[in-house]
């Protein structure tokens, strides 16, 4: 029996060190909170907001709200890029992943999610939703940077034309 553990335990300590510095990679988050709006003044009230890491290996995301503001409670530390995708939908529904289906005539009952999404459904008029121009949409054309520190912070965007 003791032999058995003896050669056992490099593999044991093998699986802790790797998972130990996956784990630690993957609570190194922090909690990032701000508004979004436009130079004009203008606050978006539509879309998502996802922070990337320059080795583009993790990343944060969070809903934006209709009074611009958004909460991501996973944003990786350390130096990110900013990118905001902002979605007109055609079918009266903002938000949704693709791949979620709409019932017939294009609508959900108020309150109800899709089926395929976990999120809940909001309603949303697509002629009221602010736009931003297209380069904050991917993270290799955002002019958006910043640092990530631990704990809570908050971080407000200005986007120009």
């Amino acid at each position: 029996m003791r032999w058995l553990t003896f050669r056992s335990a490099p593999f044991v300590l093998i699986f802790l060190v790797l998972t130990t510095g996956c784990t630690n990679k993957l609570k190194q988050r922090a909690v990032v909170k701000g508004t979004l709006k436009l130079s004009n003044g203008k606050m978006l009230n539509h879309g998502r907001v996802h922070f990337y890491t320059n080795d583009e290996n993790y990343f944060g995301s969070a809903f934006i709200d209709a009074k611009g503001a958004y909460e991501m409670k996973d944003a990786p530390l350390g130096d990110v890029v900013v990118a905001i995708i902002v979605e007109v939908p055609s079918g009266g529904l903002g938000g949704m992943p693709s791949g979620v289906k709409l019932p017939p005539g294009g609508r959900m009952p108020k309150g109800k999610a899709p089926e395929g999404s976990k999120t809940e459904a909001v309603p949303v008029d697509p002629g009221k939703i602010v736009r931003v121009p297209d380069k904050y949409a991917k993270r290799e054309t955002s002019p958006l940077r910043y640092t990530v520190t631990s704990g809570e912070q908050t971080k407000d965007f200005v986007l120009e034309p």
